[in-house]
């Protein structure tokens, strides 16, 4: 009986419970990449920041050509400025996600030998 039960927690806690936190973690995973969209973000570097962009109007004006695309640089700048730092926020989050997961998984395989480490020094310590 208490062979079958150990059995049981060895399966549970190193192969079903780590099944468990990879499905967790990768749903972590998923959620950063399409929160900060990092892909998208970057396919889109230097389009104009939410689409603003000026048309000319008909005829042609040196003023109004220059006004124009002197705007268009300026949306276009401040796009790149935004999704630079949108870019670095993400693969920030993504690699704290992936540290985190490794800590967790590898902490969760551990604690076994950290719960024996944890009893042994604790009978050291009372005899």
């Amino acid at each position: 009986m208490v062979a079958v039960l150990a059995f049981k927690y060895m399966y549970w806690h190193f192969v079903y419970v780590p099944g468990e936190i990879t499905k967790a973690w990768m749903n972590f995973v998923w959620f950063s990449l399409n929160f900060f969209s990092v892909e998208q973000l970057a396919r889109t570097y230097f389009a104009p920041w939410r689409g603003v962009r000026w048309k000319q109007s008909r005829g042609f004006s040196i003023r109004e050509f220059l006004n124009i695309h002197v705007s268009n640089m300026i949306s276009r700048a401040l796009g790149a400025f935004v999704r630079t730092w949108l870019i670095v926020f993400g693969l920030v989050s993504m690699i704290i996600v992936l540290l985190s997961g490794v800590i967790i998984f590898v902490g969760w395989l551990a604690l076994p030998l950290l719960m024996l480490l944890a009893i042994y020094g604790a009978i050291n310590v009372i005899f």
